[in-house]
């Protein structure tokens, strides 16, 4: 007689089960999507919340004269822009004519007939730099004071410590000679006194 082979699951589902079911492929794909999407709102909602969720806006106080240049420029008709003197539009130059009087033509032109004083309150780049040099020549100098204070403090406090131990080794060589002293004179004293064994 003719058997069948023993059923085994685990053919049988191998054989189907791709067959109704998405790839694992597609789950991958969504399931890094989706974590890609949550990651990157995570972040973007904690930068909003640090960049602007609790800003405010500082007012800032102004120089006087600066002031004063703020409310003249806005007394000014709004599509009226006063322009820096050293930013002023040129005359147009015509070429035709000849280089003579093209040079008569290079004068600036005020801007629609007003001439504000451009100043912005903050210092040139020179002024800076002057500023910055004189603040570092200042420093060096307080920097060279302290060092040679500092090195007159410490060779006083050499010099006496010198002394101290000279004065300490004058005392020594002082006792010293004096100890010699007794041990010769002991020594001469024994050799006279020195009983005879004989």
């Amino acid at each position: 007689m003719y058997s069948r082979p023993p059923f085994h699951w685990h053919s049988w589902y191998h054989h189907h089960r791709d067959a109704h079911r998405p790839s694992r492929l597609l789950w991958f794909l969504l399931g890094a999507g989706t974590a890609t999407f949550v990651i990157f709102r995570k972040e973007a909602h904690r930068n909003s919340e640090a960049n602007w969720g609790h800003c405010r806006k500082v007012p800032v106080q102004a120089p006087p004269q600066m002031q004063a240049n703020l409310e003249r420029e806005r007394s000014i008709e709004p599509f009226q822009i006063p322009v820096p003197q050293h930013v002023q539009p040129r005359i147009p130059i015509d070429h035709t004519l000849p280089p003579s009087s093209t040079s008569t033509q290079t004068q600036t032109a005020s801007p629609a007939g007003h001439s504000y004083p451009f100043q912005w309150g903050f210092q040139s780049f020179e002024q800076q730099r002057a500023q910055w040099e004189q603040d570092r020549e200042r420093l060096l100098k307080k920097a060279h004071e302290a060092m040679s204070d500092m090195s007159e403090t410490t060779l006083e406090s050499l010099s006496g410590t010198i002394e101290t131990l000279r004065a300490k080794l004058a005392d020594h060589r002082a006792q010293r000679e004096k100890q010699q002293k007794q041990l010769e004179q002991e020594l001469e004293e024994k050799k006279k006194n020195s009983p005879r064994w004989v």
